[in-house]
């Protein structure tokens, strides 16, 4: 008999999101961080291989005894069981490992839980996109005057939101209980939630920011434990003239093409609508290829992802 869809989901919830909480912690802390800070502050430390202490020391937590205990699970108990994939020469990085991957499969459920979340906001962008365009570059409000990248942003906002209220199922635990949690200096799944989807915002483009934000807080962690493996560009692919990376990160993709997007949307300027979905589409699928190759790094070459699809799910919705 075949699971239902629903039992695969509470499998998942089981052995991967529930385990490895501290992977989703860890990016609501950055994710707060990247609030009043730059992503350059942090962008090389990776590589440093920090301690949880240092690493404390960077984002400024020590006084901040509850966010000092979640990157303290992380690193030394997360971060510290990934294994390097086994190779003839430990002296290079970035190449092809060499050695059986598959003991190590389950030490590397959490990376692959980072690099889910990361496609998952990715393709959470493209969907909206492929819509968009195959609704004749219309939107799905009920206002006419709606910008794009509003409605955009709402939608990427709901949609994240609710991915964290399924991977944080809520528990029926009374006020009383949750009041001696508090005082016991615990974070509660419902302030995890919060903070990964804290909104920011004065201006038009803190909108753009917050989705950024929420990239650059997977793509931190997820480098964080590539490091622990001895993959320092997990998400090279053949395709030399494309960062891939650099492109996540770039303020002239996601950020100014949503924005200039936008405007043509509200000028119903359908020729500079079709050349920007075009461009968003070829940097967007190279993104994409280049997560599905760190995924393929990560699991020794024994997962391969197609474009639209994500690990634990089929295609998102």
């Amino acid at each position: 008999m075949q699971p239902s869809e629903a039992q695969l989901i509470i499998n998942n919830l089981n052995k991967v999101f529930i385990p490895h909480r501290s992977v989703l912690e860890m990016e609501a802390l950055i994710s707060i961080f990247l609030v009043e800070h730059n992503y350059d502050e942090i962008r090389e430390v990776s590589e440093k291989r920090p301690s949880a202490d240092k690493l404390c020391d960077i984002l400024d937590l020590h006084d901040e005894p509850i966010f000092k205990n979640i990157v303290d699970r992380f690193i030394n108990i997360t971060v510290d069981k990934l294994k390097p994939i086994a190779m003839y020469s430990r002296k290079h990085h970035d190449i092809n490992r060499m050695g059986n991957v598959v003991a190590y499969t389950k030490t590397r459920q959490p990376l692959y839980l980072a690099l889910y979340r990361l496609k998952f906001k990715f393709l959470l962008i493209k969907k909206f996109l492929d819509r968009y365009a195959q609704n004749g570059y219309r939107l799905d409000s009920n206002d006419p005057a709606e910008k794009l990248h509003d409605v955009l942003y709402n939608d990427f906002y709901e949609s994240n939101l609710n991915s964290f209220k399924l991977m944080f199922p809520e528990k029926q635990v009374s006020d009383r209980v949750k009041r001696k949690l508090n005082l016991a200096g615990n974070i509660l799944s419902e302030d995890i939630v919060d903070m990964a989807t804290f909104e920011y915002f004065t201006l038009d483009d803190r909108k753009t920011n917050y989705i950024m934000r929420s990239i650059k807080a997977s793509l931190f962690i997820g480098k964080l434990m590539f490091t622990k493996i001895d993959v320092l560009n997990p998400f090279k692919t053949e395709d030399i003239q494309i960062d891939v990376e650099e492109t996540m990160l770039s303020n002239d993709f996601l950020p100014a093409m949503i924005m200039a997007l936008s405007i043509f949307h509200s000028e119903n300027n359908i020729e500079m609508i079709k050349d920007t979905l075009s461009a968003i589409e070829f940097l967007m699928n190279k993104v994409l290829e280049g997560i599905n190759k760190a995924v393929e790094v990560a699991s020794g070459g024994n997962i391969k992802l197609e474009l639209n699809n994500n690990l634990y799910e089929k295609e998102i919705l």
